[in-house]
């Protein structure tokens, strides 16, 4: 069995067609577990009308107070019972095959050694509000890659949370959030990284849409503010902050020299931060992006 987790907040509007998508997978051993952050439309009565139509597939639930959609998603971790868990959006649409292909590439990772954490994720079809392509793959349009080294893992995130699977190894290492966890899915693959296996399935398994309330979203490299690249620089040196007091028993000696050297760039003079930068290899995915963190940091 398969935990799919769905967090939902206000998405009546797309919400129908991604449950649809999972009941048109070819893979059908898995339960779905839904909670709603206190949505203010109608997407709570559409979600209690799959329940009801669906008991035994569908767990639903709906938060005491608002939680955001990192919360929330850390909140469904804790309903998971199953060997293998997947994160879904509200918005998107699977691929008739999305599970079934994400499920064989985990099970070759894992290669019978289950308590090994692993995490497996996919490329995505970026598409417009009316589902019309916009680019067949998100890593090309995002100019990244497929990076597993920890010195990538804690500048850049690479994995999108609604395309993944992990094993339960790597979920019970993930803890509770905190408010210097970026994300769900960056935090998994740090831990994936720190640990674990992660391995990348090189096509795109869903229909990632894009429309004017994106929590996230296909930005690709866009312009953005210096007071804004500075914040988002200054939450990556938190998070590896955080990162390293919650697994100090667990990390290597060069993984803390690592970790530390990067947390310390905030406090260093600018050419120290650049070769310090340039020894430990923090860059980021695209030349631009590697100039531009270079420039800011």
């Amino acid at each position: 069995m398969i935990d799919i987790l769905l967090a939902t907040y206000n998405g009546e509007k797309f919400i129908k067609e991604q449950i649809d998508s999972l009941f048109s997978q070819s893979l059908t051993d898995w339960h779905l577990y839904i909670n709603d952050d206190n949505s203010t439309d109608n997407t709570f009565e559409i979600l209690k009308e799959y329940q009801g139509k669906y008991p035994d597939k569908i767990t639903l639930s709906k938060s005491s107070s608002p939680l955001g959609a990192k919360g929330n998603f850390f909140k469904l971790i804790e309903f998971s019972k199953s060997e293998y868990i997947m994160f879904c959006d509200q918005d998107d649409v699977w691929h008739s095959d999305k599970i079934e292909k994400t499920f064989k590439k985990m099970l070759e990772t894992e290669n019978g050694n289950t308590d090994v954490p692993v995490l497996v994720h996919t490329d995505l079809c970026v598409v417009d509000e009316n589902l019309n392509t916009i680019n067949p793959s998100y890593f090309k349009l995002s100019r990244i890659k497929n990076e597993t080294a920890l010195n990538r893992a804690i500048v850049q995130n690479c994995v999108t949370g609604c395309t993944i699977m992990v094993n339960k190894a790597l979920l019970k290492l993930a803890g509770d959030t905190n408010e210097n966890v970026i994300m769900h899915d960056w935090w998994l693959y740090l831990i994936a990284s720190a640990f674990g296996k992660i391995e990348f399935l090189n096509e795109a398994t869903i229909k990632y849409r894009q429309h004017s309330k994106n929590e996230v979203g296909a930005k690709g490299l866009k312009y953005r503010k210096n007071s804004e690249l500075k914040n988002s620089l200054l939450k990556t040196y938190n998070q590896t902050e955080y990162f390293c007091s919650a697994f100090e028993n667990r990390l290597s000696e060069n993984q803390k020299v690592l970790l530390k050297e990067y947390i310390n760039l905030q406090n260093y003079s600018k050419i120290k931060k650049i070769r310090t930068i340039v020894k430990y290899r923090f860059f980021k995915h695209s030349l631009l992006r590697k100039i531009i963190h270079l420039l800011v940091c």
